[in-house]
């Protein structure tokens, strides 16, 4: 049997963003795709800052196991993730100030299953930083664009 797919619209909300150094000159911050290239988000309604993209979920009927995939999907089949980035804009030994993973792991089959056409998965994912190992809470959300 064939799993099921459900595509996923997903949005990450920063309440404030983290300051960066002065010296660090310009950087572009937002969803980075697997070609490193980096989305920028848009401000909210309140003065945070929407991070969007979508996904593939595939959802094995059987086992109630999900893989995810798509240009923004990060990492194993075990441990799929989004990476939020800071890239540097000018020359730099790394073009990464700083990138923050946002894992896939709690959102959860029954989640997905439930999605309806234009919901969204939305995560706060304010304060996270780099290397942090806590879940994130993703909820489903009635669709709002723009």
């Amino acid at each position: 049997m064939a799993p099921t797919t459900k595509k996923l619209l997903l949005r990450l909300v920063c309440r404030s963003m983290p300051a960066t150094p002065a010296e660090e000159g310009a950087l572009d911050v937002g969803i980075q795709d697997k070609k490193q290239i980096v989305h920028a988000g848009r401000p909210g309604k309140n003065g945070e800052m929407h991070f969007e993209c979508s996904a593939e979920a595939l959802v094995d009927d059987l086992s109630g196991g999900i893989d995810f995939r798509g240009p923004f999907v990060h990492g194993t089949p075990q441990a799929r993730f989004l990476y939020l980035s800071w890239k540097r804009t000018g020359a730099a030994a790394t073009p990464w100030y700083w990138r923050v993973k946002i894992p896939f792991a709690s959102i959860g089959a029954e989640n997905i299953v439930a999605l309806r056409e234009g919901e969204w998965l939305v995560a706060d994912i304010t304060g996270r930083r780099p290397h942090a190992t806590e879940a994130i809470v993703w909820k489903r959300v009635a669709g709002q664009t723009k």
